[in-house]
């Protein structure tokens, strides 16, 4: 046990029988299971083989109350209380103690990689290994940080500025979504990770949009006319059902995040979103709220009231926008398309720029004190028999590099060399083109920042597990738009999504940015933004056509964009508005991400708008001429002649 930082060690003494009761080889299978009822820690859950299973049932039968060691090269690694005799070939180990979730997660996932081991014959190949210098880390986390903290500034001064003092309640319940989802996250116990930084943004850009729609429909209901109370009353109940349709799209995207990506970035970017869209709807429907009755309870008349929300600056009798939308829908798919085919025919052509993450390989980012040029570095590689490497500047100058190579690739077509050899191969590689770096430009300070090395294998797993991600992410929020609506939506909202993911995805190819993991939280984080925003848009429709039968779906999908443009632009703003930290501050991956997140975000709200809406209109088209083709068709069956025989 490691004490004062690391400076001091203690050790715990077992005396242990010599002989070896039990192996790795009678271990059938080991995993960390989930604790039910009081007890909710995980523990570690073991089966046996049936050789196994009968000898671990005569030892624990034997040795009631006594502990049995768990030995790893003559290290005990744990020494588990036998509480009474175990059989049937299944046990579980508890791990006491008072200590936060994710310590005993990392306990339990550690002790299972110890009981797996023995019963492993081969040798450990490494598939990857990622490290951050001390350096780099405290520099991402600031990069981070300060991204966050001048989007969050900037948002704020937004909704202060455009909805005044409503806006001022909306900030208080912003800046309470933000605490209480960092309070949750690290009384969890869960790291903010780079992608959990993109869940933390959708966060804030669901809080703020789940307040825009508040305070639009309050304006809107003082427009028609209503008292300044009830205007406050409908504004709140009349967007429950949007809120809460928006927040579960975007909930369902991240259990399939959780399931798909059982570890790694990914999770933390789900994690990260699912506490936060709980915080959301708390923050925005409960606290807000509450804020709201608590200072108008101080206004003792309907004129002061409808002042402090604004009312009294709305004109009724003049509409807030009036622009045919569908009319202009068609050109603006067409464009979609077009751009989308186009990013399809580039990327077979030019090929996607895929990172370490996807396409296996070691990528090495290195800082230097003074400028060092490109052919430097070559040089020092080629002595290192380094031949595929590529570099990229960081940051605009010439003191910061991002290197990356195949180190596996001179000895992948050796057929001669087992998998774990060439693992080996590929590490000690590494620590060649290190050790030159390090020697050959000692003179400029060389410091390694960051190392990915990931193998071909794991590559492949990780570009697997993001595709599928976004493919049922899509496919369960279709099927829930099908349960909350009709069948005229579902197509609009999926084809809409597919366009957003193509056109961004056309920023990693025309510009031949590097496509990773994180680029995989961005898309994420845009299909969220995006369906948010067309169930925002849907919803209004669903009301104007329970409301206004008479009207033709074309009126009342004209009307409902229209009345709803203001939360779209608004909500638009304050998003980009968000990710404006993250530009300025924000370098490599993280800019990356950012610039990608705020094309998806403008590509979205457009799509939205435009094409989501004109195929609601175009899908009951095309159910009418399939319904009128079925009766003609049954009619002319029912007219044919009579045969007497």
């Amino acid at each position: 046990e490691d004490l004062a930082g690391g400076a001091k060690s203690r050790w715990t003494t077992y005396v242990v029988e010599a002989n070896t009761e039990l192996t790795g080889e009678d271990v059938f299978d080991a995993n960390v299971a989930q604790g039910s009822g009081l007890e909710t820690m995980p523990h570690v859950a073991l089966q046996f083989t049936g050789p196994g299973g009968k000898r671990f049932a005569d030892i624990t039968g034997k040795n009631v109350q006594k502990r049995m060691a768990i030995i790893l090269d003559g290290v005990v690694e744990s020494a588990p209380n036998i509480q009474n005799k175990i059989s049937g070939g299944n046990a579980s180990i508890t791990l006491g103690g008072n200590r936060p979730y994710n310590e005993v997660v990392q306990e339990a996932e550690d002790l299972v990689l110890i009981l797996k081991s023995g019963s492993i014959p081969a040798d450990i190949e490494v598939l990857e290994e990622r490290q951050v210098g001390a350096s780099l880390g405290p520099e991402l986390a600031n990069q981070g940080v300060k991204g966050v903290m001048v989007g969050l500034a900037l948002v704020l001064v937004f909704m202060f500025v455009y909805y005044k003092r409503p806006g001022f309640v909306a900030n208080v319940a912003l800046v309470l979504n933000g605490l209480f989802l960092l309070a949750l996250m690290g009384g969890f116990g869960f790291a903010l990770t780079l992608p959990g930084i993109a869940g933390f943004i959708l966060t804030l850009g669901m809080a703020v949009d789940a307040n825009v729609l508040i305070n639009e429909r309050i304006r809107q209901e003082l427009r028609e006319g209503k008292s300044a109370k009830k205007a406050l009353e409908n504004g709140f109940d009349k967007v429950f059902w949007t809120i809460i349709d928006a927040n579960v799209t975007t909930l369902i995207a991240a259990i399939v995040l959780m399931e798909t990506n059982p570890s790694g970035p990914i999770r933390g970017f789900a994690v990260t979103l699912m506490i936060g869209l709980v915080v959301s709807v708390f923050t925005s429907l409960f606290c807000s709220r509450v804020f709201f009755e608590i200072v108008l309870s101080r206004k003792s008349s309907d004129k002061a009231v409808r002042e402090f929300l604004g009312g009294a600056k709305i004109d009724a009798s003049k509409p807030v926008f009036a622009f045919d939308f569908l009319k202009k829908g068609p050109f603006a798919t067409g464009l979609a398309v077009a751009l989308g085919v186009l990013v399809l025919i580039t990327g077979a052509v030019k090929g996607v720029n895929w990172g370490v993450d996807f396409a296996g390989g070691t990528e090495v980012v290195v800082g230097f004190d003074k400028d060092v040029e490109v052919g430097q570095i070559r040089k020092v590689a080629s002595e290192a028999s380094v031949d595929s490497l590529t570099v990229q500047a960081l940051g605009g100058g010439k003191k910061q590099y991002l290197m990356r190579f195949d180190a596996g690739k001179e000895v992948t077509e050796n057929k001669d060399l087992s998998a774990s050899a060439k693992s080996g191969k590929a590490v000690e590689m590494f620590a060649e083109f290190k050790d030159k770096i390090m020697s050959g430009l000692a003179s400029f300070k060389p410091d390694i920042m960051q190392v990915d090395f990931v193998g071909p294998q794991i590559g492949h797993e990780l570009r697997n597990q993001g595709i599928q991600s976004i493919f049922w992410a899509i496919l369960g929020i279709f099927i829930y738009i099908l349960m909350r609506f009709d069948l005229r939506f579902g197509p609009g909202a999926v084809v809409k999504m597919a366009l957003d993911v193509l056109i961004m995805l056309g920023f990693f190819i025309f510009f031949q940015r590097t496509f990773d993991l994180t680029s995989v939280a961005a898309f994420l984080t845009v299909v969220g933004y995006s369906v948010n925003d067309t169930i925002v848009i849907y919803d209004r429709i669903r009301e104007n056509i329970s409301l206004h039968g008479r009207r033709t779906l074309g009126e009342n999908i004209n009307i409902s964009i229209n009345e709803s443009l203001s939360r779209t632009i608004n909500t638009s703003v304050t998003t980009v508005v968000a990710l404006i930290g993250i530009l300025i501050f924000g370098t490599g991956q993280i800019w990356n991400f950012a610039m990608a997140m705020t094309l998806g975000v403008i590509v979205a709200t457009l799509s939205s708008t435009f094409v989501a809406s004109s195929f609601v209109v175009w899908s009951e088209k095309w159910q009418k001429k399939r319904a009128k083709a079925k009766r003609s068709s049954a009619s002319s069956s029912s007219q044919k002649p009579a045969h007497v025989r």
